[in-house]
């Protein structure tokens, strides 16, 4: 998600103004996840009820807490620093608590938004066409969105800097760089997720694969290597944490004020957020689980919350996953389309064994994995939603048959000249090795399908052989004479 620069910490710990769980509209016995619908802040933390009602809790003391009484029915929900932002029904924005910096005047013409990101003294959103709008304070050109920026799918506010996922899943980022937290590496690829934090930020590419970058004092940026295909991450303060392939919470990042210590019993969970120094997480039980630091109760969960039950993806079946040989030997993972929001994850496995790094839609095959079993776990997941995962039928791949029928010469074979060889049926799933011979010894340096005769060849049998290979495996090979 997002939070709050260590400039930001100073301007703000003045007076911690704890209340219990201040609602739009009474509190419901039951509560659907249906989207970003719970957030953790500064010192608040706030989620959304079936019914579209709003809960907070935490520090209120600038009534980031309290929603607004017309507020509506709300579909999202965000918890910045000392201010709170949602997405109505209608598909607009409206945002309340500490009034300075603009951080809560939604521009007049922003019209509907598919994504709202509260930060430390900035807000920004993404609307219909998938553009990004921010306001607030402005001092580190954190609400200056690059004009190159464009087909936004993901944006999040961090301290005093801004991160979004733009055209072709380009992570960029822009605001206060006092720490590195705007020079995007450029190895994340295709990314699907950004969360921009205190100082740092994070990102998740369509692989499964964490990135983080800038203030890294606490070990807030240092990926853990074990962490497998990653679908969600999410920034605090000064720690990380991200929800793996098999639900579970990794954190990584400041152990002092412990928001990095996952309880034993948390279980499986759908949703994490990371706020200032505590963590929240959505579990399959139902239930909202906060840990971390508690001054100011952003971490007790109103009783009357209830169950925070998860939707079933209805409209994203689970996928059908089928495996056939291609070009070159991989194995590739067929799916139907999902909903949109919808993250997909791979995880092949040799003999019911998971492949540490296989994490996407292909593999390439090994010679070792011949006459093996070999089978992808495709795993779909969205935000408040019961993941689905489905294990494809094992498939025993074997090599394939190869036979050179005979070659073809062409070209000139003269001194100084040059002849070609090719093979009459060549077939593009194998690679082909190539050597040239005279009177049946091999030419040193002569092992590609382009020869240039040279005087000792005049009077000698030249020759070629070719191999063709799989997997860098010789299949069959064939030495004929230029007749």
């Amino acid at each position: 998600m997002k939070r709050f620069s260590t400039i930001l910490v100073t301007l703000i710990l003045s007076t911690f103004a704890m209340v219990g769980p201040v609602q739009s509209s009474t509190a419901q016995t039951q509560v659907y996840a249906t989207g970003n619908v719970f957030s953790s802040g500064f010192g608040h933390t706030c989620i959304v009820s079936e019914a579209g009602s709003v809960s907070c809790w935490g520090l209120n003391d600038l009534s980031q807490s309290s929603a607004p009484l017309n507020l509506g029915l709300v579909t999202q929900i965000d918890a910045g620093s000392l201010h709170t932002c949602a997405i109505n029904a209608e598909s607009y924005v409206r945002c309340w608590g500490h009034t300075d910096s603009g951080r809560i005047d939604v521009p007049a013409d922003l019209g509907k938004a598919t994504q709202v990101s509260a930060g430390g003294l900035h807000t920004c959103a993404i609307d219909t066409s998938r553009q990004v709008r921010c306001w607030g304070w402005n001092s580190y050109g954190q609400i200056s969105v690059p004009q190159e920026l464009n087909e936004v799918t993901n944006i999040s506010s961090g301290g005093i800097h801004t991160c979004a996922v733009g055209s072709g899943g380009k992570v960029k980022c822009w605001g206060y760089n006092g720490n590195g937290q705007t020079d995007v590496p450029n190895v994340i690829g295709i990314a699907s997720q950004v969360s921009a934090g205190g100082d740092h930020s994070c990102a998740v590419n369509v692989s499964g694969q964490v990135f983080c970058w800038g203030r890294n004092d606490h070990g807030q940026a240092s990926v853990p290597n074990n962490l497998g295909f990653i679908s969600e991450i999410s920034s605090g303060y000064n720690h990380t944490c991200a929800i793996t392939q098999d639900r579970e919470v990794k954190c990584w990042g400041d152990f002092w004020d412990e928001p990095i210590f996952v309880p034993a019993d948390l279980g499986k969970v759908s949703q994490i957020t990371s706020g200032y120094k505590n963590t929240c997480a959505l579990t399959f039980a139902g239930t909202l689980r906060c840990w971390g630091v508690n001054d100011a109760g952003q971490n007790g969960v109103p009783l009357n919350i209830g169950k925070l039950l998860l939707k079933k993806m209805s409209n994203a079946p689970l996928p059908t996953v089928t495996e056939k040989a291609t070009t070159g030997g991989y194995l590739v993972a067929e799916t139907p389309n999902f909903d949109a929001g919808s993250v997909i994850g791979y995880q092949w496995l040799l003999d019911g064994v998971s492949l540490v790094g296989e994490y996407s839609n292909t593999y390439k095959l090994k010679a070792s994995d011949f006459l093996k079993k070999l089978s992808v776990s495709v795993t779909v997941s969205k935000t408040g939603y019961v993941p689905e995962t489905k294990n494809s039928v094992p498939v025993i791949p074997v090599k394939p048959k190869e036979k050179i029928s005979s070659l073809r010469f062409t070209g000139s074979f003269k001194v100084g000249a040059k002849a070609f060889v090719s093979s009459i049926n060549r077939n593009s799933k194998f690679a082909y090795s190539y050597q040239w011979l005279r009177n049946g010894e091999e030419i040193a340096g002569a092992s590609s399908r382009t020869y240039q005769l040279v005087a000792e060849d005049a009077g000698s049998t030249l020759s070629a052989k070719v191999c063709a290979l799989y997997l860098k495996d010789v299949i069959h090979c064939v030495s004929q004479d230029i007749g």
